[in-house]
């Protein structure tokens, strides 16, 4: 018998090593590339016509049942995920470089049987490594897919004394020993040192290397030589777990993952999959797991048993089109989670969940309701390109004394059932909701995170839907539950930013309140100097007009010390009427004289009707207008306008009978985007001439101090506008 180290080198020298095309190394080492971006990945696929033929069939098959089909490699791409694409690309050119082999002594039938072993063994091994987590999915497909390409290689190179006839009948260490007699090696190291040559992973190699190993050794592995054994098992035995006698508890312990959901419809999924990829696969015949449950009394398929019972292959048939959908959910969840994990902040968050409801389930009206700050409110949300983005602002449920089965779902974290047209088993409220979804049947479902509540989710049911099925229904469960967590995520986020700045603005307030006065000192003497001086230089006309641009100065620094004074400022604690517009009014009349005038911008006002009186801080609100005007009008030196409008808003809470919205709009150049992004905090500014950066930063604070909101929107084209909300009634807390 030759030493392996001389088998190695006649199948180098053979000619007969199959090399994997170069599309597939490309487009393996981008999908590792974090920063390769989609269509990096479309564009490697386009090279090669094959490939993304493949490619928009898969995507435009039965198997993921799309409803318009996909003509371009990058779009199939966005939708498939760039996992599921690489998973494609590499089972078909490891089968194009073995089918393009001929092999003596092997015949279509043996082929594919061969096939469905490795394509039944990768699914199960995708499916094991995401219920059990440390280990990569793909490399565990890939590992699978793999695990027997050294029968292949074997029987390529050393057609003429490979005893393909002879191992159909052996199993086990029998096989094992008559590929070492006949070649030299067996074809787990066979495959191993192949999918070395290919630089495909260490530890892929070594899961193919190990997958016949005695049971004790493998349950000292790493986890991905585990998962390929016990999906090799699987397959052998028709998936069922009761032949494995213990082997699951032993490679992984108590927490050894369910493996009734790691292999239910796994043969549909391959037989979807194998059609849709053009892969010829022919099941095989099951026999028994040895006592052992190490081995299999066949390996890979190497009995041939197709029942050609038409009765029931009718019925196959039947059952088979009946799990479609179900097999395409499976595969598509995945693809959901990447969305997810990548997603970055609550729109995002929002954005995938929505896409998830289309692919998986056709379902386009979905609603978000989450809790206000006050935990006063469930406002409904939904994404930015949500279709009812629209139609769904403003809505609100009070957390408080309501019948909605919205509130309900939320309040007690558990489904109250579905939401119908029947005014007796709804309220108004929901009906209305059941309007904006367009739908007659909603699906009301709790977000909840370790029994806390941080949301509810309302899915409208398309027409003709009466209820969700029950395997439907539990996996919105399993994506509900993922996409809850990762809004608790990031409201956790948010509100640890805030405290920062909370922090932050503490800061600066002592250090503000220690230099206002440290400043204010000299700045005061300066100043009275400046007038004795003045008094005593009545007649010296320049020297006057050089001491009037000191005095400029020494104001400007004041004006400066006074903003930063503002951050150690109490709240502003004088609440009265107030008639908005004769505050506006008269805040515009101070400031024309010094901020309007000559060929500079211009200002009106358009003042609006049946305002509400409101009870709040007069001094606030007109600190808050000198400071947007000022801003305004610096922000258009060579001229412009200004229009002040005021306007009463929709109520914003429970018993709050109407507020008042005051906005400033200039035509200005707009706000770069750098300051968009850090609107509100100081000492970030465009201007020059000692200007601190401040002043955004008190109008935020002021208008907080008082209940009230402050938004901004800015553009070269458009301008800037602000706009301040004051509540009509005090929120609680203020007096």
């Amino acid at each position: 018998m030759m030493s392996k180290d001389s088998v190695y080198t006649q199948l180098e020298s053979s000619g007969k090593l199959p090399v994997l095309p170069e599309v597939l190394l490309s487009l393996l080492a981008a999908c590792e590339d974090q920063d390769c971006s989609i269509s990096d990945i479309a564009d490697i696929i386009s090279r090669d016509p094959a490939l993304s033929l493949r490619v928009l069939q898969l995507v435009n098959s039965a198997y993921y049942g799309c409803r318009h089909s996909f003509g371009g490699i990058e779009q199939a791409v966005i939708y498939l995920g760039a996992n599921t694409v690489k998973n494609l690309a590499v089972t078909t050119s490891v089968h194009q470089v073995f089918e393009e082999k001929k092999v003596s002594g092997t015949s279509a039938s043996d082929s594919g049987r061969f096939w469905y072993h490795s394509l039944l063994t990768a699914t199960i091994a995708r499916r094991i490594a995401l219920a059990f987590g440390g280990c990569n999915a793909d490399e565990a497909y890939l590992a699978g897919l793999l695990h027997d390409i050294g029968k292949r290689l074997l029987a390529s190179a050393f057609s003429e004394v490979y005893p393909v006839q002879k191992l159909q009948d052996l199993h086990g260490e029998d096989k094992l020993q008559l590929e070492m007699e006949t070649t030299g090696l067996h074809h787990c190291e066979a495959g191993a040192w192949l999918v070395r040559q290919w630089n495909l992973g260490s530890l892929v190699a070594d899961a193919i290397e190990y997958h016949h190993e005695p049971l004790d050794q493998v349950g000292e592995a790493f986890p991905l030589v585990k998962i390929v054994y016990l999906a090799n098992l699987l397959a052998n035995s028709g998936q069922d777990e009761s032949q494995l006698n213990g082997v699951p508890l032993a490679l992984f312990g108590d927490e050894h993952p369910d493996i009734s959901s790691c292999v239910e419809s796994s043969s549909e999924e391959v037989a979807q999959v194998a059609v849709s990829m053009g892969i010829h696969v022919s099941p095989p015949a099951i026999a028994p797991v040895s006592a052992s449950g190490q081995e299999l009394a066949a390996s890979g398929g190497d009995r041939d048993t197709i029942v050609k019972d038409t009765a029931h292959h009718d019925h196959a048939q039947l059952m088979r089109a009946t799990v479609a959908a179900r097999v395409r959910n499976m595969s598509l969840l995945s693809t959901f989670q990447e969305d997810l994990m990548q997603a970055e902040g609550t729109d995002a968050i929002l954005a995938a969940f929505e896409k998830a409801m289309v692919i998986l389930f056709d379902i386009h009206s979905v609603l978000f309701f989450l809790p206000d700050r006050e935990g006063v409110l469930l406002r409904c949300q939904v994404s930015e390109a949500g279709i009812l983005r629209h139609v769904s602002q403003g809505l609100s449920f009070p957390l408080r004394q309501s019948a909605s089965q919205i509130v309900s779902a939320y309040m007690e974290k558990r489904q109250p059932g579905y939401i119908t047209r029947d005014r007796n088993g709804a309220s108004i409220a929901d009906q209305q909701i059941l309007a904006v979804l367009g739908s007659d049947r909603a699906y009301p479902v709790p977000l909840v995170v370790d029994n806390r509540a941080v949301g509810v989710v309302v899915l409208g049911l398309p027409d003709g839907w009466d209820l969700l099925t029950e395997d439907d229904r539990r996996l919105v469960m399993i994506i509900v539950q993922q996409v809850a967590l990762r809004l608790y995520v990031e409201q956790e986020k948010i509100l640890k930013a805030e405290a920062l700045n909370r922090e932050r603005m503490e800061a600066i307030a002592t250090t503000a309140r220690k230099l206002a006065h440290e400043i204010n000192n000299p700045l005061g003497i300066v100043g009275n100097y400046l007038v004795t001086l003045r008094l005593k230089l009545t007649g010296e006309t320049d020297v006057l007009n050089e001491l009037a641009i000191i005095d400029e100065e020494i104001q400007r620094i004041s004006s400066m010390v006074g903003q930063m004074e503002m951050y150690s400022q109490a709240p502003f604690s004088r609440f009265e009427p107030l008639d908005v517009n004769a505050v506006v009014r008269d805040i515009i009349q101070i400031a024309k004289p010094s901020l309007f005038n000559g060929n500079g911008p211009t200002v009106s006002f358009i003042p609006g009707t049946e305002l509400p009186l409101l009870t709040t801080s007069k001094d606030a609100v007109k600190q808050v207008l000198i400071n947007l005007l000022k801003n305004a009008a610096e922000a258009m030196p060579d001229g412009g306008r200004v229009i002040v409008r005021t306007r009463k808003s929709q109520p914003e809470g429970v018993g709050d009978s109407g507020g008042v919205e005051v906005i400033v709009a200039d035509s200005g150049p707009g706000l770069p985007e750098q300051v968009m992004q850090n609107l509100y905090k100081p000492f970030i500014t465009t201007k020059q001439n000692g200007h601190s950066g401040l002043g955004l930063s008190i109008v935020q604070k002021v208008v907080k101090d008082i209940g009230g909101k402050l938004s901004c929107l800015s553009s070269p084209a458009e301008g800037t506008t602000f706009t301040i909300y004051l509540p009509g009634v005090l929120p609680e807390g203020f007096s």
